[in-house]
């Protein structure tokens, strides 16, 4: 018996975790396996690999020049593994990154597996790589599935265990998807597929997606919240939420953009001053951005801020009326109650648009707060109650019918007067 297989994607996605669950697991079924991590310069363009090789005799050397199978969670780890296969050979492809009209090589079979849609049915997208690898297993036999899910103890630190028995699931979800006739493969390179059934298109009405603007005035500072209250939060996010407007996933867009221009992380990193670890966990949807956030994002991947925040359609116009508005909030589930803000978007469907407008209602709130600075302009009116601005060492008190302009690249802050509620009226532009 003989198996090898290279895995390969950008940083965040788990490949290196991927390699060892799969080492682990072949040496739980008394196998001989080797590992071997690749780092390198490539990384910075967006690819990480491993190599993993199976046999029940003792293997010669961890290097694979031609692999029988090849896992691809990315473009360009397709674009330079893909090429590599042996004719007869399996490569597993993430259709939630790949398009399929890409993923054009002959002789081999090439599966198109949508590990994020699939991850999301389980709970959280950042399984995805356990999703693609439970189907890995299973199409291709290389270790049986028991022995995949007893590799995550090893594999895993301690501290990480309690998240074992998701990546169990996710694994399972992934190997289910082999015998439920949904799989999309394109055979020998042909240009027909062959459809058990169409792959399954993005639910939307994922409960644990987020939504780009759930930190709108946060940007303007996270003061709306305290730790206590932020750590509520991410923690109740898998629970039921109260009704939310469109489905968006600005991480996703983000980490699509950035592929396509062949950037990695660490060089958006570099362009917008924003942390590695931060960048991570926007592009996995582990936290909503900021809007100061977004605006920097946006202009480091030269990309209108509206594309991260629109919805999936774009229209020459867009019109919400009253009774269709709905509030996206920050909720504490356990608590069930508000707290902090909530905001209606008033341009939901206008993709290239210039201007940010929102319906927002200030809750008062008695936390410190830090001050935003980002590019761009503010504009607020006040509908109801008492508004407080902060522009640098200025204090202002807004009543209804006031309004203020200023530039987002002063340090301001925007909260609530007093202790009755206040709406406001805001529009925000960011140039590119």
């Amino acid at each position: 018996m003989y198996f090898d297989c290279i895995i390969a994607g950008f940083g965040g996605q788990g490949v290196m975790l991927m390699g060892n669950i799969l080492t682990y697991a072949a040496m739980a079924e008394n196998k001989k396996a080797t590992y071997m991590p690749v780092y390198g310069v490539e990384m910075r363009g967006g690819t990480a690999n491993c190599t993993v090789v199976i046999s029940d005799r003792e293997i010669g050397s961890p290097i694979i020049q031609r692999p029988l199978s090849a896992i691809v969670m990315n473009r360009p780890s397709l674009e330079k593994f893909g090429p590599r296969v042996r004719k007869g050979g399996l490569l597993f492809v993430n259709s939630s990154l790949i398009p399929e009209k890409e993923v054009k090589f002959k002789g081999i079979d090439c599966l198109m597996i949508p590990t994020r849609e699939l991850a999301l049915e389980v709970g959280n997208e950042r399984l995805a790589n356990m999703v693609m690898l439970g189907f890995a297993v299973k199409k291709s036999g290389m270790v049986k599935l028991e022995a995949l899910k007893k590799a995550l103890y090893p594999a895993l630190d301690p501290r990480y265990h309690k998240m074992i028995d998701i990546n169990i699931l996710a694994m399972e979800r992934g190997a289910h998807f082999v015998e439920d006739g949904r799989v999309k493969t394109r055979v020998n390179g042909s240009k027909a597929s062959k459809d058990r059934e169409p792959i399954m298109e993005e639910k939307k009405d994922e409960k644990t997606g987020k939504h780009a603007y759930e930190d709108f005035l946060a940007d303007v500072s996270d003061h709306f919240a305290s730790g206590d209250q932020e750590k509520q939060f991410i923690d109740s996010i898998s629970l039921e939420p109260p009704q939310e407007d469109i489905q968006v996933n600005v991480g996703v867009r983000v980490r699509e953009v950035r592929e396509n221009r062949g950037l990695s992380i660490e060089d958006i990193s570099q362009r917008t001053g924003i942390a590695v670890s931060l960048l991570e966990e926007i592009e996995d949807e582990a936290v909503a951005p900021p809007l100061g956030t977004v605006i920097k994002l946006a202009k480091a991947l030269e990309m209108k801020m509206g594309f991260f925040i629109s919805g999936k359609e774009d229209r020459p116009f867009t019109i919400v009326r009253v009774d269709d508005r709905k509030v996206i909030s920050r909720y504490d589930s356990k608590k069930g109650k508000h707290y902090g803000y909530e905001y209606e978007s008033l341009a939901p469907h206008k993709k290239n648009r210039h201007m940010e407008p929102f319906l927002v209602t200030l809750e008062p709130v008695d936390t410190e707060e830090e001050r935003s600075t980002h590019d761009g302009q503010e504009f607020i009116y006040v509908l109801e109650g008492s508004m407080e601005v902060r522009l640098g060492e200025e204090i202002h008190i807004l009543k209804p019918g006031d309004s203020i302009y200023y530039d987002s690249t002063v340090p301001h802050l925007v909260k609530c007067h007093g202790d009755k509620k206040t709406k406001i009226l805001a529009v925000l532009y960011a140039e590119r």
